[in-house]
């Protein structure tokens, strides 16, 4: 028992303090989820209600009747008062800056802000929302074993200054893979429509070109996650009319920059998928031999950076004197990188093929597509009715034409 502000508070009590102050507002639920690492009983879940009963009694907690579909009860958040005992008893001082980044395994964390009350407190108006990017957060406490870092839009919002005008780079979250590669996080409804979701990526390209110009690192992409009943309702169509306005208002950045959409349910394994891409590429590699050299003489592959990463191979038929070129990818179910990385291909690659001394005797034959996966990818009919350049509406026309697919292995 700890004595703080006249207070006597628990352990339990001050557990609760604490996550409530990293995470702004929560159901008890997803409290208990928090605490006990998604692996809770009905007893353990009734005592953080008794827990928040009593700090609701010494006025450290407040609460908010949720209305709508989202869930019943209600949603906590730390009062006025709350909120400065939870920053003495995590020792954050008086006007102090921190990037917010919290350890998904890590109860204690450094780099917490002395923020005003009114920014902290969780947006009651939107509580629908911030609860689903709660259930972001719950997902990723299921994962286990790797070093995975994600922080509030508290402070992954940063505000940039392009030829004497402010904007505003505000995505709902980030997270931060043990590599150092940053994905942004949005929590998608399917409320915006394509306009909308044109203007929001080209805030993000905005924000990219500031980046850009000022010689910061550039993010690896955006996560957009959508609840997961919408898997069997409609997330196809949404898929394509969000991607096709990335790539109308995304620029260049598409080939450096990726969009992955995934569902809540899946949250851990698109993390993993990413944490793991070196060794699912390696993988690929091996696969991608494997499979072309029962059916060619010679098999090379190639891997070129320039800024990204583009795997492809030479597949040479000796006795016809002809060769084929693939384009290798490995992705997500739903992911730009598909298009971009063959569109790079198309791009850079293809008209330089014959540059290589193997293929100095042989004609080209045709060119093909390797998509490697874990979770078949979701390939579009076309993108010719949208505002993109020849070139990408091509690549979706070959993904559709001369796709080959090989699975992998998940890993564990």
């Amino acid at each position: 028992m700890s004595y703080l502000f006249g207070h006597n508070l628990s352990i339990h009590s001050l557990k609760i303090i604490e996550i409530l102050f990293k995470y702004r507002g929560m159901t008890a639920n997803q409290i208990a989820h928090m605490i006990h690492s998604g692996h809770y009983t009905l007893a353990q879940e009734k005592s953080v209600y008794n827990y928040l009963g009593k700090l609701k009694k010494q006025k450290l907690v407040n609460s908010y009747r949720l209305q709508g579909s989202f869930s019943r009860g209600s949603m906590y958040y730390l009062s006025e008062k709350g909120y400065e005992l939870a920053k003495h008893w995590l020792n954050i001082e008086q006007e102090q800056k921190g990037d917010g980044w919290i350890l998904s395994d890590q109860l204690h964390g450094e780099g917490y802000a002395d923020l005003p009350y009114d920014v902290y407190k969780p947006p009651l108006e939107q509580t629908t929302h911030h609860l689903l990017l709660i259930e972001f957060f719950k997902q990723l406490k299921m994962i286990e074993g790797i070093d995975l870092y994600h922080r509030l839009n508290l402070y992954a919002s940063k505000k940039y200054q392009v030829d004497g005008q402010m904007y505003r780079y505000r995505p709902d979250a980030e997270i931060k893979l043990a590599d150092g590669r940053i994905f942004a996080i949005e929590i998608d409804r399917a409320t915006e429509t394509h306009e909308q979701l044109r203007k929001k990526f080209k805030t993000y390209r905005n924000y990219l070109e500031y980046l850009r110009k000022t010689e910061q690192p550039i993010p690896t992409g955006i996560i957009f996650v959508v609840e997961a009943k919408r898997r069997e309702h409609g997330m196809k169509r949404r898929w394509e009319n969000m991607m096709s306005a990335f790539f109308e208002e995304i620029g260049d950045f598409h080939k450096d920059f990726y969009l992955v959409m995934t569902s809540m349910d899946r949250v851990p394994d698109t993390v993993l998928f990413e944490h793991y891409r070196v060794e699912y590429e390696k993988a690929a590699s091996v696969a991608i031999r494997k499979e072309l050299e029962n059916v060619y003489d010679k098999v090379s592959n190639y891997a070129k950076r320039n800024p990204i990463r583009n795997i492809f191979s030479i597949a040479i038929h000796k006795k016809s004197g002809l060769f084929d070129l693939y384009s290798n990818v490995v992705c997500h179910e739903m992911d730009t990188a598909l298009y971009s990385r063959v569109y790079d291909f198309y791009q850079r690659f293809e008209p330089e093929a014959k540059k290589y001394d193997e293929v100095k005797d042989y004609d080209l034959n045709a060119t093909y597509i390797n998509c490697i996966f874990v979770e078949k990818p979701f390939i579009i009919q076309s993108l010719d009715s949208y505002e993109v350049d020849e070139l990408l509406k091509k690549t979706a026309r070959s993904l559709q034409r001369h796709c080959c697919y090989i699975q992998l292995e998940r890993i564990e």
